[in-house]
């Protein structure tokens, strides 16, 4: 178990990884009916001085397997909501690697919503168990793979009561919390 999730493996199942050629812009997890298949670019382990930062890219791509196991719905949900799906995968591998600074590549970014921030997102998951408490993360991925939830809204309702639940606090409190917290990092930003 890592962070408190089950093994995301089933008995005798694998998971394939391949280092593929400079070709690959970034790293990408194929998730198959029985199979996963981890595809790293070429430049994965050459730079011993982000080791850090390329084994927190790995984590990043094996957390998606932890998701596929415990919810893993169409493309176009996932695609509309990668704040949560890229979000929680890079928050949880920061987490998993004790390495938070990787957080520091993906800002968040003001001039867009949190639903528009995929990898910038992370902060927010950040944001919420480092201000309201931790296992936020594991418990919203726990109820949406009991809830099963077919649609974005439903998707939103069931992140939205485990939110509530987990830290007593709606989810449009912890957004504006998280909002105003933000404000004294984008102050303190050079002018463009």
């Amino acid at each position: 178990m890592a962070l408190g999730y089950e093994n995301p493996l089933k008995k005798g199942e694998k998971i394939e990884i391949q280092v593929k050629g400079s070709f690959l812009l970034s790293n990408f997890t194929e998730i198959g009916e029985d199979h996963f298949c981890i595809y790293l670019a070429e430049t994965i382990g050459r730079n011993a001085r982000d080791a850090d930062r390329e084994k927190t890219q790995i984590a990043h791509e094996l957390f998606h397997v932890f998701q596929a196991r415990l919810f893993w719905p169409e493309d176009e949900i996932r695609t509309e909501l990668g704040w949560l799906f890229e979000g929680t995968a890079l928050y949880e591998a920061a987490k998993v690697m004790n390495y938070l600074k990787v957080l520091e590549d993906f800002p968040y970014r003001s001039d867009q919503s949190l639903f528009r921030n995929d990898y910038g997102a992370a902060r927010f998951w950040l944001f919420i168990e480092t201000e309201y408490g931790g296992n936020t993360v594991r418990k919203v991925w726990e109820n949406l793979a009991a809830e099963r939830p077919q649609t974005s809204p439903d998707v939103m309702a069931s992140v939205k009561k485990t939110i509530l639940m987990c830290t007593n606090t709606s989810f449009d409190r912890v957004l504006e919390d998280f909002l105003r917290s933000m404000k004294p990092a984008e102050e303190a930003l050079p002018a463009r």
